[in-house]
């Protein structure tokens, strides 16, 4: 993974890859990893922190990183055992089948 320099990049979101909750911190305090492609069609993880005192999801700080497809089907794997079945072809997402074949390509 190689991290990115850009603020806000525009992506589609894939997949989470997993929710952490933050030891010490209040319920509303996670940090989520997931995993879109650009506009261009290159893989990204992203990391989303929330700032600190943060109360509100919105306030997050984003951190992007380029993938390969290699640590992309690594992701998904992941993500497969955290439970995406339940999400994969729902709410907007790729199905599961959509998401094996951009990672085969």
């Amino acid at each position: 993974m190689i991290q990115l320099d850009e603020k806000h990049l525009r992506y589609r979101e894939l997949f989470l890859v997993e929710k952490i909750c933050l030891e010490g911190a209040p319920n509303w305090n996670f940090e989520y990893r997931l995993v879109g492609q650009l506009e261009n069609g290159n893989l990204i993880y992203i990391k989303q922190i929330p700032l600190p005192d943060s109360h509100m999801t919105s306030n997050v700080r984003d951190e992007y990183y380029s993938i390969t497809k290699q640590e992309y089907r690594e992701l998904l794997a992941k993500a497969k055992k955290n439970g995406l079945s339940e999400t994969a072809g729902k709410y907007g997402h790729p199905t599961l089948e959509e998401l094996d074949s951009i990672g085969q390509e």
